[in-house]
């Protein structure tokens, strides 16, 4: 579980297993991101809230910048796993 300010990656995306569960809170600052925004494209990949989080997380918007990743890719959201959808 990552729960920093971090502006840039504190976890080596290449050292995590592929079963394992990377949880990254991070802040509201613009392009803060504790991993890096090109692991999105090889994760499964969930958010808060999938009308509003892929436009403000660091994460999401550099990997969508810079990495082809889009918000269509998006496994599910709070929402979702709460109500089992």
């Amino acid at each position: 579980m990552l729960c920093t300010s971090s502006g840039t990656p504190v976890l080596d995306a290449t050292v995590v297993a592929p079963d394992a569960l990377v949880t990254s809170i991070s802040t509201n600052a613009a392009e803060a991101h504790e991993i890096a925004p090109a692991f999105l494209a090889s994760a499964q990949v969930y958010c808060d809230y999938r009308e509003t989080t892929p436009a403000s997380a660091g994460e999401m918007v550099l990997a969508a910048r810079d990495h082809g990743w889009s918000a269509d890719q998006l496994r599910g959201d709070l929402a979702g796993l709460a109500a089992g959808t």
